[in-house]
């Protein structure tokens, strides 16, 4: 079963989608009623999800969007419709030089759409846009903490204290990038199928990345993250090509498998929890999931205790 209806942002109330459309139970509505026929619409798949994005996330997951009614709040889907739009215009944009451009493929009964494709001077490069979150993005760029620095500001502390004495130069935090903290695991493993996929069409993907727009950057949680830039470029690395099958084809067997015997699949790994992050605050079918309901209850009784 897709989703069924909203939850209005600030609240615990749920609202059938149809009874949303209709008249606003608030009394004003959070956004307006284009936007939210436009979030609404992507979620009422029933089928077993044979993309690769869906195989991106916890079997257990996938299998509950499409078999336990759920609502969302329609704010956190706003920048999905609006990366969608930023796509068209990319699409729409295309230059000469680009080979592919929002172009579907299949491979091994897993669909994808690869964002771009382009040869430049004999090379050729695999794009994939991201609208993401600070965090996502440094983890991405492996960014870790490098210490203490000058402000480059030049400012001084203007009185003695903790971190340092009067009219001495004020010390921000440093950061660098670091190859063996990055972590984008989903990401690296979706640009390597859509090159199979690629390669498959006897297209060669020399170089494979990630223009990566950051959701919430130029902010101070931004800046607290070690980014300073609005757009980064992240270099994917390949991987072996049977072990980026393997993955693919287990999947999508285990989601299907689901499906079949109706049987709840085991809990979502590690990794595709975003370390339990996900379970708090992003799944959607976290009320169907015993793993999900203790880590809501968990971070529930943190802000009550803050």
């Amino acid at each position: 079963m897709p989703a069924v209806g909203f939850i209005c942002p600030g609240t615990t109330d749920k609202v059938a989608a149809r009874d949303c459309f209709e008249r606003c139970v608030q009394g004003k509505r959070c956004l307006t009623l284009a936007t939210l026929r436009q979030i609404f619409p992507s979620y009422q798949s029933s089928e077993p999800a044979s993309g690769v994005t869906s195989m991106l996330n916890g079997t257990r997951m996938e299998f509950l969007r499409r078999t336990a009614p759920y609502y969302i709040d329609p704010y956190d889907y706003v920048y999905m419709i609006r990366g969608a739009a930023a796509h068209a215009e990319l699409e729409a944009g295309g230059e000469e030089n680009t080979s592919l451009v929002e172009a579907r493929f299949e491979l091994n009964g897993v669909r994808g759409v690869i964002d771009s494709y382009e040869v430049q001077e004999g090379e050729g490069i695999l794009t994939d846009y991201k609208l993401a979150g600070s965090f996502a993005v440094a983890r991405a760029l492996g960014v870790v903490v490098a210490g203490k620095r000058p402000d480059p500001t030049g400012e001084l502390y203007k009185r003695s204290g903790r971190w340092g004495k009067a009219g001495e130069p004020k010390m921000v935090t440093a950061f660098k990038r670091q190859a063996s903290a990055v972590k984008m695991l989903d990401w690296e493993l979706q640009l390597n199928y859509y090159r199979l996929m690629i390669e498959a069409e006897g297209l060669p993907v020399d170089r494979m990345q990630i223009e990566a727009v950051v959701r919430d950057g130029n902010t101070l949680s931004a800046r607290s993250r070690g980014l300073a830039s609005p757009v980064y470029l992240i270099p994917v690395r390949r991987y072996d090509d049977q072990e980026v099958k393997d993955y693919f084809t287990a999947k999508r067997q285990a989601l299907l498998e689901a499906h079949r015997t109706g049987q709840m699949p085991p809990p979502c790994a590690e990794e595709e929890t975003w370390e339990g992050r996900r379970c708090e605050r992003y799944c959607e079918v976290w009320e169907h999931c015993d793993v999900g309901r203790k880590h809501r209850n968990k971070e529930l009784a943190l802000e009550l205790f803050e």
